[in-house]
């Protein structure tokens, strides 16, 4: 059974290319339709070389454009562009300290909700999000909520302009299945 899925989710209704990770024989891709509706999860059984898995990996549907790292992406100046909330920001932390930026624009008093799905979908990911202002000044952050080790951060605006939001593990772990999704 493959140890994770890059990206862990896509857009309600439509076709996803996914990286199904950690298979003994090596990482391989699968193309996969996504249900129609509102946001959930959903299993995929990545059947690889004629064999299916015994258990299937867990991803987001969610109403959200994906947005997958553009390494490297490991500052605020670095960050990949995402464009106007509201967008899912996928990525894995590779290796251990390894730290994700994504940029995006909001207007004056829009408000948002951050939430990271990781754990809860069985990635070994601890997330901690925080958010910055275009001068790099932090202005939010979050460790855990909602009862588990995945992060929520309610955001408002305070100007137009860009911002950017940066993931990483609570414990600065990292490896080829450490995947995320903030929505």
């Amino acid at each position: 059974r493959p140890t994770g899925v890059y990206p862990a989710g896509g857009k309600a209704g439509t076709e996803v290319e996914l990286t199904l990770l950690g298979d003994q024989k090596g990482d391989y891709t699968s193309k996969v339709k996504l249900p129609a509706g509102g946001a959930g999860t959903h299993n995929v059984f990545g059947a690889h070389e004629g064999l299916i898995p015994p258990s299937g990996n867990e991803l987001r549907v969610a109403s959200y454009d994906n947005v997958l790292e553009k390494e490297p992406n490991n500052s605020t100046k670095e960050a990949t562009v995402g464009g106007a909330l509201p967008l899912a920001f996928n990525g894995i932390l590779q290796e251990p300290g390894d730290n994700d930026y994504f940029r995006f624009s909001a207007k004056k008093g829009q408000k948002y909700r951050f939430r990271s799905h990781a754990n809860k979908i069985g990635t070994p990911v601890d997330t901690v999000i925080y958010i910055y202002d275009a001068k790099g000044k932090q202005i939010g952050s979050n460790d855990d909520a909602d009862g588990s080790s995945d992060s929520r951060l309610d955001f408002t605006a305070p100007a137009d302009g860009e911002y950017v939001v940066r993931v990483r593990d609570m414990l600065d772990r990292g490896g080829k299945d450490f995947v995320y999704r903030i929505e």
